[in-house]
């Protein structure tokens, strides 16, 4: 997240009004001296859903749901912290002003407005212009219509890019601007030309980029490319098609991954709006961070039966298993890709495939085992070598296990040959926050964080939890700045007995790093179901590090050579006084 200037904040906190807000998304009425509602977030006949006027928090005293406005568009629209924000401070008319360290962003709304002149210009090239004909003829050959054309906004960027170039220079565009976001290349003439054009779209689906095909006959370039990466555009975080299938996505919690645009919004116009791609590359990290933020967790992969497909399901099957997300392979059949496989079948056909799907384990047994004699040990031997090794990459224990398991009896192999009896498949809420770093030894800062993810859940008992942890640690217990930093706003917040709401948080964080560590700690996922077990088990965690910091100090202290025979008993009498004393949480 970038800086947001407190000003702009600040007139934003002021702006917001709750009850408006949520009057949107249900039916809120005022009863007394509330407004009330059927909750959002669970079934229910009497309203139990309540915002006090004047309060910046809601509450549901049925499904103990809390939060303010952010929190709310979190958590019902799915959006992420800084979507929240932006999205508050566009729908009450509010200009967030960034700090000057990144002047990039002082044009941000000037810049994608922009984009959606170009957006607005390409596609009425395609359908009114005689350069069009020919692209709209390739389009219907295609299977794609007039109708798919205006609802998903396909465009043309013509031979010719000085119209577009005229018309964003008169609108008082800067050239140095346009090529900030690839619309110009470094010679400043058009980036696109002689390509049909798809918007590149954020989760909110304003156009912040473009994929450009080629559709003439011995075209040069690739078939496809994709605008210039800028800071409004990173091919590495976006999912094409998310702005469609956002809410289902984050409902049904499950996602259909394919690998071309016109693949996805072909799916998604036949109701399968569940559909999404990686634009122009590999599924990443971040990728897949998105899908798990949306509550994701089940994945199936309709990729082409080529040789490049399969690889890339093995890729992709692997990243998504790897951060738990369970995967299904859909065996579309050879030389079909979903676009043609759905023009000739239907979406009942579709729906059909995709009851077929295999298991990523069954998918890779296929895959590994092909054109292999499995009669010969030795072969067997390799192909159980290399699944094993995919497998225990794998984050989750439970999972690794599981597989492991499930293979053993598939390839007829002992359990103990896979060494099944070294995992112990842990607790199933040992590790709450395990996301945030998967090192065996926490370090300090990823304590601390943990501790705070806790603390800045609206949906909890904050009350309760932030009385525990001022009973247990101070703020000079924090060694990162940051941290410090944020606890101590909690600590004047609940000094006053009211907990800041977000905006009021980002208000008082001191810095654009701060601000940017509050946003990704509340966009972090916990378990609630044990909240209060897990928030104790976090502390003690930090309480531990703390104390043993103190017995290492001593001991090298003691180690180091130079203290007096007198000095270094003393030390070895406080460590021995100090390893009876391992602190417990005091609730």
């Amino acid at each position: 997240m970038v800086s947001i200037t407190k000003e702009s904040l600040e007139q934003l906190r002021q702006k917001v009004d709750l009850v408006d807000l949520l009057s949107s998304y249900m039916e809120i009425k005022r009863s007394g001296a509330y407004h009330k509602a059927n909750c959002p977030f669970h079934e229910e006949k009497t309203p139990s859903f309540v915002v006090q006027p004047g309060s910046s928090f809601y509450h549901c005293f049925g499904c103990q749901a809390h939060g303010d406005a952010i929190a709310f568009l979190m958590e019902h629209q799915h959006l992420s912290f800084t979507e929240a924000v932006e999205f508050l401070a566009q729908r009450y008319g509010v200009v967030l002003d960034y700090d000057q360290t990144a002047p990039q962003t002082q044009n941000k709304k000037k810049l994608l407005d922009a984009l959606a002149i170009a957006n607005r210009f390409f596609n009425k090239q395609l359908l009114e212009s005689q350069e069009g004909k020919e692209a709209r003829e390739y389009l219907e050959k295609r299977g794609i219509d007039q109708s798919f054309i205006k609802k998903f906004e396909v465009g043309l960027a013509p031979i010719d890019g000085k119209k577009l170039a005229k018309i964003l220079l008169d609108e008082k565009y800067l050239a140095s601007e346009l090529q900030e976001i690839g619309l110009f290349n470094q010679y400043n003439s058009t980036f696109f030309y002689d390509r049909i054009t798809f918007p590149i779209r954020s989760s909110q689906g304003a156009v912040i980029g473009f994929s450009a095909r080629v559709f003439k006959e011995g075209a040069t370039g690739g078939k496809y490319i994709n605008s210039k990466e800028s800071f409004l555009f990173k091919k590495s975080n976006v999912l094409f098609g998310l702005n469609y299938s956002r809410m289902r996505l984050a409902k049904g919690k499950k996602a259909l991954l394919v690998e071309g645009q016109i693949d996805a919004l072909r799916l998604i116009e036949h109701g399968l709006n569940a559909t999404i791609a990686p634009l122009g590359t590999a599924l990443t990290e971040n990728h897949v961070d998105k899908l798990l933020q949306l509550g994701v967790e089940q994945a199936y992969l309709a990729f082409d039966s080529d040789d490049a497909g399969i690889n890339a399901a093995i890729k992709s099957g692997h990243l998504l298993q790897k951060k738990k997300i369970t995967t299904c392979i859909v065996p579309l059949p050879a030389g079909s890709d979903p676009d043609s496989y759905l023009q000739k079948n239907g979406a009942k056909g579709f729906a059909e495939l995709l009851k077929q799907k295999i298991s990523y384990l069954a998918f890779l047994m296929r895959v590994f085992s092909k054109r292999v004699d499995l009669s010969d040990p030795a072969q067997k031997a390799r192909v159980v070598e290399k699944i094993t090794k995919n497998i225990r990459e794998w984050e989750d224990p439970v999972m690794v296990h599981e597989s492991l398991k499930k293979m053993a009896s598939i390839m007829q192999i002992p359990e103990s040959a896979l060494g099944l009896s070294e995992i112990t498949p842990p607790h199933i809420y040992a590790a709450s926050t395990a996301s945030l770093k998967n090192s065996s030894a926490p370090t300090q800062q990823y304590l601390e964080t943990e501790v705070l993810i806790w603390l800045l859940q609206r949906d909890l008992p904050t009350e309760e939890f932030f009385k525990i942890a001022q009973d247990n640690i101070s703020k000079d217990l924090f060694e990162d700045s940051k941290c410090q930093s944020i606890y101590q706003i909690l600590c004047d917040g609940f000094a006053q007995k009211s907990a800041p709401d977000s905006l009021s948080l980002l208000i008082e964080c001191p810095d654009e790093e701060t601000q940017s560590l509050v946003a990704s700690l509340m966009e972090k996922k916990i378990n609630k179901e044990h909240a209060k077990k897990l928030f104790v088990s976090a502390l003690q965690r930090f309480l531990d590090h703390q104390w043993m910091k103190k017995r290492e100090s001593i001991k090298l202290k003691i180690q180091s050579g130079v203290l007096s025979d007198d000095q270094a008993l003393e030390l070895a009498k406080e460590f021995d006084e100090i390893q009876k004393q391992r602190p417990q949480v005091k609730q």
